[in-house]
């Protein structure tokens, strides 16, 4: 799979994770996020050479990826808020 591919499938991914995050289903949005990583674990670690157009779609790509990712902060954040509240609540564990 080219750099380009694997970006577009993380950008996928990362769209289906804002959906699942907009819809609350926290069971959806866990498995994509380890779908998500895996996807991430297989890039290099260092960039090969690409071409001008590579370079531009890669960016494209990423920005769209990080925009997904805020979308869903937006809606996780309240969430870990309450789980947290509620966490501080519960009697010291002997």
């Amino acid at each position: 799979m080219t750099i380009s591919a694997t970006y577009a499938l993380l950008l996928k991914l990362s769209a289906q994770m804002a959906d699942a995050a907009e819809r609350q289903d926290l069971e959806a949005l866990s498995g994509l996020q380890t779908q998500r990583n895996a996807l991430l674990a297989t890039l290099p670690k260092k960039l090969p050479a690409l071409s001008i157009k590579d370079i531009e779609t890669v960016r494209q790509l990423i920005q769209g990826i990080q925009a997904h990712d805020l979308k869903i902060m937006k809606y996780v954040m309240p969430w870990r808020e309450q789980v947290d509240q509620l966490i501080a609540k519960l009697p010291p564990v002997a």
